[in-house]
C-alpha cells in the first residue's frame, strides 16, 4: 500500500530470435490479474537492443519511444557542457558543526555558504544564513575560485519530480556551495546567463530525466549535457536577467510566463522542429509551435 512503492517485473526469456526487442509495458488497471506471459492489454513501448545498448550505463526510461529515442540520439551528437563551462563537486566538510555557524565570530574567515536545498529556487537564491570556516584545515576545497559568478543546481532530485534541474545564478560569487549543490563556472568567457536559461528550460529537464536515472544531479551527468552550436544569444540573456530581477525584488513572483518564452528560445537555439518540441511538451499551442519553426 505504499504510495512511492513501484514494483517492477523482468521476464527473461531464452529464444532464438534475429531481432532482439526490448518490450516494455505498464500496469493500466489495478486489482487486475495480468498475463505476464502474453503481456496483452498493457504494452507500453519497445526498444530495439542495438538502441539500448549505445545508453549510458544501460539506462532507458520506462516511457521511451521511437520518436523519443530518434530525437535524444539528435541532440546528444552535440557538444557538451564540459567543452565550454567547468562543472564542480560542492564542497564535503567532513563535519558540519566544526565549519559551519549561524554568525561570525572570532578570528575565522567566514564566507556566506549555500548549505542545503532550500537556499536555492529556480533563478532565486534563498540565503538561510550559514556561514563556512574557509580555512586550511577544510579539505574539501577544489583549487578553484569560489568567489566567482556561478551557476547553483540542488544535488538532491527525486525522480517523480517534474523538474530534475533546479538552477540559479549567483552573481556575484557570493556563496560557498556544499555538497548539496553542483556548480557550474565559465572558464572561457562564455555567458553563464545563457547556461542558465538552457538548464532550466524544459528541453534540458525533459532531457536529464530521460537520460540519466539517478537521485543525484552529479557534476559528471551535468558536463555531458549537450549544448547548442550557438551559445551566444542576447534574447536568451536577457530573458534571464529579467527573470532573475525580478525575482530579487520578489522571490515569489510567479515568472511562468518568461519562462515559458525561454523555453521557446531554447528549443529554436537547438533547431528543434515544431513536431520535436511537441514530443518535449505534448502541451504547447499552435501560436507557440508556429514561433518554434518547422525545419531542423
Amino acid at each position: 500500500d505504499a504510495s512511492d512503492i513501484v514494483p517492477a517485473i523482468y521476464v527473461l526469456q531464452k529464444n532464438v530470435i534475429n531481432k532482439n526487442v526490448i518490450e516494455l509495458y505498464k500496469s493500466t488497471k489495478t486489482k487486475r490479474v495480468y498475463d505476464l506471459v502474453k503481456f496483452e492489454g498493457f504494452k507500453v513501448s519497445s526498444i530495439e537492443q542495438n538502441k539500448f545498448e549505445t545508453k549510458t550505463d544501460y539506462v532507458f526510461s520506462l516511457s521511451t519511444n521511437e520518436a523519443k529515442e530518434n530525437l535524444l540520439k539528435r541532440v546528444s551528437h552535440l557538444e557538451p557542457i564540459k567543452k565550454s563551462f567547468k562543472v564542480v563537486y560542492g564542497i564535503k566538510t567532513g563535519n558540519n558543526e566544526r565549519f559551519l555557524s549561524k554568525e561570525v565570530k572570532g578570528i575565522e574567515n567566514w564566507k556566506k555558504c549555500a548549505s542545503s536545498a532550500k537556499n536555492i529556487k529556480k533563478y532565486t537564491i534563498d540565503w538561510q544564513g550559514d556561514y563556512l570556516n574557509v580555512c586550511s584545515d577544510l579539505a574539501g576545497l577544489n583549487n578553484i575560485n569560489y568567489e566567482q559568478p556561478k551557476i547553483l543546481i540542488q544535488y538532491i532530485r527525486k525522480l517523480s519530480m517534474p523538474a530534475r534541474l533546479v538552477c540559479t545564478l549567483d552573481s556575484n560569487g557570493e556563496y560557498y556551495p556544499l555538497n548539496n549543490f553542483s556548480f557550474v563556472i565559465s572558464e572561457n568567457g562564455n555567458s553563464l546567463k545563457v547556461l542558465l536559461g538552457i538548464l532550466n528550460s524544459q528541453l534540458m529537464n525533459w532531457y536529464f530525466s530521460n537520460s540519466f536515472v539517478d537521485y543525484n544531479i552529479k557534476p559528471k551527468y551535468i558536463e555531458q549535457l549537450p549544448l547548442p552550436k550557438e551559445i551566444i544569444s542576447s534574447e536568451l540573456e536577457a530573458k534571464v536577467t529579467e527573470i532573475i530581477s525580478l525575482k530579487v525584488k520578489d522571490k515569489e513572483i510567479d515568472t511562468t510566463n518568461l519562462e515559458k518564452e525561454i523555453d521557446l528560445m531554447v528549443y529554436k537555439l537547438y533547431g528543434l522542429t515544431a513536431e520535436e518540441a511537441k514530443i518535449v511538451d505534448p502541451t504547447l499551442t499552435d501560436s507557440e509551435l508556429a514561433l518554434i519553426g518547422e525545419k531542423a
